[in-house]
């Protein structure tokens, strides 16, 4: 006969806190880079200008299994006194149209989180009050069973800043952050993602002098790069079509 063993409220304790930690870790997370997947290991979260006439911003997602329906991202531009002019690609600011914003394709290494007939939101808004900018990139489509063991690219974002190009202070420091990150699974429960890693990029700013992420005490002085106005945005009705 095998003894039965009786546990203790100090193994009860360690076995939950073992559950606990396995529930979060299991998550699915959500990371941004500069470049295309595949990332390169220890790849900076800073990038200088002039380093490529055109740069690009990844955003993926690891860990999705099962049901998933809809995927929504949005990334935050910030800089000390207002977004340069370099970085204002909304419809009404300098470098308005020069801006792709998609997503990778089906075979790339980091696939598309995409089922099929997908509808999309994409646009980048400038915020006059807030002198900041915000891309949203949400998709809707039918129930994509998601595979855990893959890397999913939820939206890529490419910003040409090939000469000529008639916007200036290109060289200002910029945060770039993830602000917002959630899918829908099969029922259209909402929920977000993890962040994996620091969750924001940097521009020609490799010690962070821009104190990205965005704090509420973040400098508001203006220079020379005045903003513009724009109309700002939401998803709120691809969203609500799932509902």
């Amino acid at each position: 006969m095998h003894a039965i063993r009786f546990l203790n409220s100090s193994s009860i304790t360690i076995l939950m806190l073992l559950v606990l930690a396995t529930s979060a870790g299991a998550s699915p997370t959500v990371s941004v880079n500069w470049g295309t997947c595949p990332f390169p290991a220890g790849s900076s979260t800073n990038r200088n200008m002039g380093v490529a006439p055109r740069d690009t911003i990844t955003v993926t997602a690891k860990g999705l299994s099962g049901p998933v329906r809809a995927s929504e991202v949005r990334l935050h531009f910030r800089s000390p006194g207002g977004l340069a002019d370099a970085w204002r690609y909304d419809d009404a600011g300098c470098e308005a149209g020069r801006a792709s914003l998609e997503n990778a394709s089906a075979g790339d290494a980091c696939p598309p989180l995409l089922g099929a007939n997908p509808q999309r939101i994409a646009n980048f808004r400038y915020d006059d009050l807030s002198q900041m900018a915000r891309i949203v990139y949400a998709q809707a489509f039918d129930v994509l069973n998601a595979d855990p063991n893959v890397t999913y690219t939820l939206g890529r974002f490419t910003f040409d800043h090939s000469a000529p190009d008639p916007c200036g202070c290109l060289e200002t420091p910029v945060c770039i952050d993830i602000s917002y990150a959630t899918y829908l699974d099969g029922t259209t429960n909402e929920i977000p993602f993890t962040p994996s890693g620091p969750g924001y990029l940097t521009w020609n700013d490799p010690t962070n002098t821009s104190r990205c992420p965005y704090f509420d005490d973040f400098a508001t002085i203006n220079g020379n790069c005045g903003p513009t106005p724009a109309r700002a945005g939401s998803w709120g009705s691809l969203k609500a079509s799932y509902r």
